[in-house]
Order: C-alpha cells, then sequence, then structure tokens
C-alpha cells in the first residue's frame, strides 16, 4: 500500500512565508539602489549632454547663450528667452528651435506649443517631470500659458541675479525693467556663469572652467493645472520660463538646503522643497539647487564635466563654485 502524501503543516507555511518576506526586504533596498543608481547615471549623462550644448553653442557663437535673452531691436520689449530654449539647437531640437519665434516674448502664445514641449535630457528620472506641462492663465494679459516640466537650471551666481539697485517695474505690460536702454550692460552684472541679456565669453571665467559650475538641478513643481490665476502654481522646474526656479538658481544656500527658496509673488509646494513667496523683487530672489538623489546634487561645469556634491558640501566652497572671478581656491575633492 502506498503511504499518503504529507503536505505543509501550518506552522511550516508560516515559516516559509516568513521567510520570503524577510528576503524581499532585504532585497528591495539593493533594487531601489540598483534603479536611482542607473537613475543617476542617465541624469549625469543628460548634464553632460547640456555642457557639449553649451560649448557649441559658445564655438559658433562665441560666446556663451544669455542667462535669458534681453530686448527685442526696437527695444520696446523684453524677451525673456532661457538658455534651454537658446541651445536647442545643439540639443538635437533644431526642428523645435526653428518654429519658435525668438523676436517674440518667451510667453507670446505663438511660441507656446514650443515652451510645452516635452524634452527628455531636460529631465531627471529620479523626479517625476516627465510628461507634465502645468497650465497658467495670466489674467494680466488675458490667456492661458503651458509650460513642460524640467529638472535642471542655469548658475547665476553666488548671491543675486543682477545688481540688487535695480528693481522689476511692473508698470507697463508687459513688465519691463527700469533704466534698460542706454544703460550699461554693467547694470545686470553677476557673479555667476550666466547673466541677463548678454552671454559671457568663456576668457570672462577666470577661475577656470573645471572650478565654475554651469547647470545643476532643481525638483519641478506641483499643482500643473493653475487656471485661477497669474500668482498661483509652483512653478520650479519649467525650462522655458526665464526666472529663478523655473529655469536659473543661486549658490545662496548649499544643495537641498533647509532654507526655504525665496521667490517673488507664485505660490509653492512645500512637499517637493521648502519655499517662501515673499520676495519683494526678481534680485532678491533666490532659488536653491534641489534632486531626489540621495544627500546631494549633480552639477556640470564649463568645461564639460559633471559632479555629485553632498548636502554637507561646505557653503564657502559651494559659493566658489558659483563664481567667475572670485579668486577662490577650491579643494580636488567636494
Amino acid at each position: 500500500m502506498l503511504a499518503g502524501r504529507r503536505g505543509f503543516t501550518l506552522v511550516e507555511l508560516l515559516v516559509v512565508i516568513a521567510i520570503i518576506a524577510i528576503l524581499i526586504a532585504l532585497l528591495l533596498p539593493a533594487v531601489q539602489a540598483a534603479r536611482e543608481a542607473a537613475q543617476r547615471i542617465q541624469c549625469t549623462n543628460n548634464l553632460k549632454q547640456m555642457g557639449i550644448a553649451l560649448l557649441n553653442f559658445e564655438n559658433q557663437n562665441r560666446r556663451l547663450p544669455a542667462g535669458n535673452m534681453g530686448w527685442n531691436q526696437s527695444g520696446d520689449e523684453w524677451l525673456g528667452h532661457s538658455t534651454f530654449l537658446q541651445i536647442l539647437p545643439f540639443m538635437e531640437q533644431v526642428n523645435l528651435h526653428d518654429r519658435f519665434d525668438l523676436n517674440l516674448r518667451w510667453a507670446n502664445l505663438v511660441n507656446q506649443d514650443i515652451a510645452a514641449a516635452q524634452i527628455p535630457p531636460y529631465q531627471c528620472p529620479s523626479d517625476d517631470a516627465a510628461g507634465r506641462v502645468m497650465r497658467i492663465y495670466s489674467t494680466t494679459e488675458g490667456q492661458e500659458f503651458h509650460f513642460s516640466r524640467s529638472n535642471y537650471v542655469i548658475c547665476f551666481g553666488s548671491q543675486w541675479i543682477y545688481d540688487p539697485t535695480v528693481r522689476y517695474a511692473p508698470q507697463a505690460a508687459p513688465p519691463r525693467f527700469y533704466s534698460t536702454l542706454g544703460v550699461s550692460e554693467d547694470t545686470w552684472e553677476n557673479d555667476g556663469t550666466f547673466r541677463m541679456n548678454v552671454g559671457r565669453r568663456m576668457q570672462d571665467i577666470q577661475d577656470g572652467t573645471s572650478n565654475t559650475v554651469a547647470v545643476s538641478e532643481v525638483r519641478a513643481g506641483r499643482d500643473d493645472d493653475q487656471p485661477q490665476g497669474d500668482d498661483v502654481g509652483d512653478r520650479r522646474g519649467l525650462w522655458a520660463r526665464p526666472f529663478l526656479g523655473t529655469s536659473g538658481y543661486l549658490h545662496v544656500n548649499t544643495p537641498n538646503s533647509s532654507v526655504p527658496d525665496y521667490l517673488q509673488v507664485w505660490d509653492c509646494t512645500p512637499a517637493v522643497a521648502p519655499c517662501d513667496n515673499s520676495a519683494p523683487h526678481n534680485n532678491e530672489e533666490h532659488a536653491t539647487a534641489r534632486s531626489y538623489h540621495p544627500s546631494g546634487v549633480n552639477a556640470l561645469s564649463m568645461d564639460g564635466h559633471v559632479q555629485f556634491y553632498t548636502d554637507s558640501i561646505s557653503l564657502s566652497a559651494w559659493r566658489a563654485l558659483a563664481t567667475i572671478k572670485g579668486g577662490e581656491v577650491t579643494p580636488d575633492r567636494l
């Protein structure tokens, strides 16, 4: 007679389930770490591609792109085209760039389908910016604008986007800047790789291209659908919008700082990053380099190399990396 088959007892089954659960718990961090490592490599590659684009732009134009483009030829409208818009031809986006009318403001409806375009190299895979578009209704201009989310920002230096004695003047539609026409370009000076209106020449970077940061990361805001009005919604991470937090940042604070970004007027999402929206003027704003990578951010230097900077970097070293001719000596490893 054949002996009857013996099945698992309840205790044995529970032990097997517990062992499987322990193995899963042990494997999940490793899987997540491997995924993040791959995402960080892709992020690094994105920045390297931007570095090549910036250098090719400089080679063709004998200067870098402006941090945001200045006034049109007649001097009656500030264009404000971002650096990321200007380098599109060198990011394999020639057709997209050619459809953009550089003689019209960044917010003009003619350019809206371009501003809403998804540019994969402008989006870090550790964030969820890909596929998202922010919709803003302007009560001032009576029209709706669309902007694709992004995760990279250009460096305007260590302290301000332009001279603090210059004040933003929303006395006209569109808003204008005081004393722009007929005033020396030094009025719009700062200490960073990028500045208002005019692109720098490579010889301006006197601290050395390997010691000067050009681009880093930002966390994309939330609340994409904002039809209520101009001052609503977290606008951090918009490659076609030419302001701090959207396509630019400063080294006022270290990466992923707990100090809030100090931005003008518009709302923010604390879950993304701390933020204070009470800055009175553009040149008193500051936005910090931020990412979802554990403990730091990637940053591109003007020689084209990309380095990961930890949140624990000293503020003095971080600010030194933002200046083009501060004369600071930065360590080889930060």
